[in-house]
């Protein structure tokens, strides 16, 4: 399998999740599928609060929600695998980062 290049990161963040990292990235496409795999936690994320406002919490969860936590945590272990290589190869200290949610309830309570 061919792996992830920073024009794949151009053409669809998403490839962050589907292409492997390749042995020696440089230090720009650590931190741009970074940036990807973070977005893709968070629509994940998104998706479950969603999946949860519209069936409520159950103890049988349905199957979009599992898809859901499968796709989360996916991507948190891309990250941390992506942290990983950035503190070995770069010396650059860990970091997993959240995405704001207040822009997003900005924008709910403007509607």
């Amino acid at each position: 399998m061919r792996t992830l290049e920073i024009e794949d990161l151009r053409e669809n963040p998403r490839n962050v999740m589907l292409q492997p990292l390749p042995a020696q990235p440089t230090r720009l496409l650590l931190l741009l599928a970074q940036i990807a795999a973070t977005c893709c936690r968070q629509f994940a994320e998104e998706t479950i609060e969603d999946l949860e406002v519209t069936h409520g919490i159950t103890d049988r969860p349905w199957p979009e929600m599992h898809a859901a936590l499968d796709e989360w945590y996916r991507a948190h272990r891309k990250i941390g695998g992506i942290c990983y290589a950035l503190e070995e190869r770069f010396g650059i200290p860990a970091f997993d980062f959240c995405l704001s949610r207040e822009i997003r309830w900005e924008r709910a309570v403007k509607k």
